[in-house]
């Protein structure tokens, strides 16, 4: 894994008018996750782009791209919160099929876990601000560690 800068700026599918009224209902709510409201081949392809086809995590070519939720909008580690970070552009990374596989919707951390009841406001939903900047996972993100000050 290496150190990856995202660019600024995310997709034009994240501008959808929509898309707060489908976060908010998305959060509060039991349904799947759907991608409709997004463009995925847009996400896919600018992500590709920034991790130069390579999976974010092990860093194999990719061959067939899976796109993964950093922190997970179902399962057991998951919140109201975090469900409102399934369709922010920093939550979701490329990942080939086994990393998707072997993280699945795992987030364990280390302290300071989110645990909040409450959709996160849009600028609290990026990944280097509070409140998710202050937690530390112990799933590293290749945008926001250095791997290299975490492995020998």
């Amino acid at each position: 894994m290496i150190k990856i800068e995202r660019t600024a700026f995310s997709p034009d599918c994240f501008d959808n008018p929509n898309l707060e009224e489908h976060i908010i209902g998305f959060a509060n709510s039991d349904k799947e996750f759907d991608w409709k409201i997004l463009n995925y081949d847009e996400i896919e392809n600018s992500l590709l782009d920034i991790y130069n086809t390579k999976c974010a995590y092990c860093e194999s070519k990719l061959d067939k791209t899976e796109l993964l939720h950093y922190r997970p909008h179902e399962g057991e580690y998951t919140c109201i919160g975090y469900k409102s970070l399934a369709y922010e552009w920093t939550n979701i990374l490329p990942v080939c099929t086994k990393c998707k596989e072997l993280k699945g919707h795992k987030f364990p951390v280390i302290t300071n876990k989110l645990n909040s009841n409450k959709i996160l406001e849009k600028d609290e939903r990026k990944l280097k601000n509070f409140p998710l900047k202050a937690e530390q996972p112990k799933i590293l993100n290749p945008e926001i560690d250095y791997p290299k000050d975490n492995f020998l």
